[in-house]
């Protein structure tokens, strides 16, 4: 990888692409900040010492040699995909209509807001509630395009909406402290 990192042209975002990297050991705080220098910023920990990684395009690729990385993996579609959606079952509370569904798009949380919601507008996907601090989108899309949004370079995971609340327990009183004056009986 470091020789030849083999990125492909649509796995670049903002002049930045996303690798799964696993090391010998846990990055002490002085590679982690060597790794940022040459470019490439650790985000999430996966098990057995793996980070997502943001990887500039002009990276010094050398550094991961010097902090001791033994694996760069890409990040595959279907494993950004909820159980669910990758095994091909889309809930119906998910569904606006017969042939569209409502999604949930997380995106790695060091890019821009609005660069992700201009690039899933370009995609032709329809945009419903944005919220930047969590780092999600909330789409409309076509129910054959779920593998297409997943393929995304900035796409950290995908789910369906969460379904319509419901109440927890029966209509009725529910404050629980007690009062002499907020009884149903007469003193």
């Amino acid at each position: 990888f470091i020789a030849a990192p083999g990125i492909q042209a649509g796995e670049v975002f903002g002049n930045q692409y996303f690798r799964i990297i696993q090391f010998q050991a846990i990055p002490s705080v002085a590679q982690r900040q060597q790794l940022e220098a040459a470019g490439i910023k650790l985000t999430s920990y996966f098990p057995n010492y793996a980070y997502l990684a943001i990887i500039n395009q002009q990276a010094n690729l050398a550094a991961l040699r010097d902090a001791g990385a033994r694996a760069v993996v890409v990040f595959q579609p279907t494993w950004k995909l909820q159980k669910q959606l990758a095994t091909g079952i889309l809930p119906e509370h998910a569904m606006a209509d017969k042939n569209n569904i409502d999604l949930v798009v997380r995106y790695y949380k060091s890019l821009d807001g609005n660069s992700v919601n201009t690039a899933l507008l370009g995609e032709g996907y329809t945009v419903i509630r944005r919220y930047d601090y969590g780092s999600w989108v909330e789409i409309r899309a076509d129910k054959t395009q779920i593998n297409a949004i997943a393929a995304l370079p900035f796409v950290a995971g995908v789910e369906p909406i969460a379904p319509a609340p419901t109440p927890d327990d029966e209509p009725a009183r529910s404050l629980h402290r007690s009062s002499t004056i907020n009884t149903y009986s007469p003193m």
